[in-house]
């Protein structure tokens, strides 16, 4: 059975650089990959992986050569630097879910069930409004 699964542009690395025929158990951290590639396209606008095909961002995705020098994550380092340690190309340089819960960019957030959650994003859209 073919044991990689995962759409391109949004997969762990180590997901599509592993053979078909490796019988590879992967971590938890293969979704803080997928996790930080949505962050990304919300917080850019656009996908971390450049491609008019399947197989450039296929391409893109394995290299996993990401361009954080863009003027919106300069305006916001502390999700910069959260970005950054999700979307590391090696697993064990990757943040685990619970240290990004941890991180300064959630600092905000209610630390217990019965406090209602709100974020706001109107920050987010001021960003794309001035890109």
């Amino acid at each position: 059975m073919f044991k990689r699964c995962g759409t391109p542009g949004y997969v762990a690395p180590e997901i599509i650089n592993s053979s078909s025929k490796d019988n590879i158990k992967f971590c938890p951290k293969v979704d803080i990959f997928s996790a930080g590639v949505i962050f990304y396209i919300l917080f850019i606008g656009k996908s971390p992986f450049k491609g008019k095909s399947f197989q450039e961002i296929l391409d893109q995705n394995k290299k996993c050569e990401i361009d954080f020098n863009l003027p919106r994550l300069s305006k916001n380092p502390v999700a910069l630097d959260l970005l950054q340690k999700m979307l590391k190309k090696k697993p064990q340089d990757r943040f685990n879910a619970k240290q990004c819960l941890d991180h300064e960019f959630f600092a905000d957030l209610p630390q217990n069930d019965e406090e209602e959650v709100k974020i706001d994003f109107t920050h987010l859209k001021e960003l794309h409004n001035n890109a």
